[in-house]
């Protein structure tokens, strides 16, 4: 099944299309991705999901040169100015065209992978992701919302307890030195008598 190198330097067998084709629609389109094309190193298209290009010779592209140079390419066209006949898109306007260096195997670049994506796709699933980051983030802040209650709740009740205890020791204290002092003026108050005696 998966791509190999012969694939990309010679023309394709109709059975060998036909297992690239069944590959690609398994594995490729859908989820947003409306076109593919498989470009040799020769700036030929070996494969594509619109039949009639294939064997057509590229033309000065910037983003497949940068793709066979080993490197990702990138960029959003109309979708009336892409190069293959694709899946008619749901917004029919914005294409993001994304070409991927393909090595097989080795560290020589022997081709490159075309795929066109939706934009309103992608724009869909960023609104679907940014949705699902507000519901984690917004879960997250009342778990520790709650959290922090049940923390700040047994903070306090411990406060107060010991607010509790450092008042009945203050009472006591204010006991201990009423005593001191009623003793103090008791004995005063009896020697005086006594010392008149």
């Amino acid at each position: 099944g998966l791509l190999t190198a012969d694939d990309l330097q010679r023309p394709l067998t109709k059975q060998r299309m036909g297992e690239i084709d069944r590959l690609v629609h398994d594995r490729a389109l859908g989820f947003g991705t409306v076109g593919v094309s498989l470009w040799r190193g020769d700036r030929v298209i070996a494969y594509s999901t619109d039949a009639s290009s294939v064997g057509r010779k590229g033309r000065n592209d910037e983003n497949l040169e940068i793709a066979l140079a080993g490197e990702l390419a990138k960029e959003i066209k109309s979708a009336s100015t892409v190069d293959i006949n694709v899946i008619p898109t749901s917004s029919g306007h914005d294409l993001m065209e994304i070409y991927v260096p393909l090595r097989l195997g080795g560290s020589k670049v022997l081709g490159a992978f075309e795929l066109y994506h939706d934009v309103a796709d992608i724009e869909d699933r960023i609104v679907a992701v940014r949705g699902a980051m507000f519901v984690a983030l917004g879960g997250g802040l009342a778990v520790l919302f709650v959290a922090l209650l049940l923390v700040v709740r047994g903070a306090s009740r411990q406060l107060q307890h010991q607010s509790d205890e450092l008042a009945l020791f203050a009472a006591r204290q204010e006991v201990a030195r009423l005593q001191t002092e009623f003793v103090g003026i008791v004995s005063h108050e009896l020697r005086t008598p006594l010392t008149a005696l």
